[in-house]
């Protein structure tokens, strides 16, 4: 589902909820992303075996869900 979604409302998405991506390129078919918290806790560097961001982007956000959902169940 998320592949025909546009990636940049995600990024606003999460960004509210304080939940925040960033994908970097080490080598050509190399990418990784990291989810950090508004305070200021990090989860990785997360590695991909993706061939581009697109698909590096898919993955963190799949784990931005996952985060934002334990972060959700927490406060309930």
């Amino acid at each position: 589902t998320l592949k025909f979604y546009d990636e940049r409302k995600l990024y606003q998405f999460f960004d509210k909820e304080g939940v925040y991506m960033t994908t970097e390129m080490y080598n050509p078919n190399q990418w990784v992303f990291t989810v950090s918290l508004h305070n200021g806790i990090v989860f990785g560097p997360m590695q991909c075996s993706r061939q581009n961001r697109d698909e590096c982007e898919l993955d963190g956000f799949v784990e931005c869900f996952k985060i934002l959902d334990k972060l959700i169940r927490d406060r309930i």
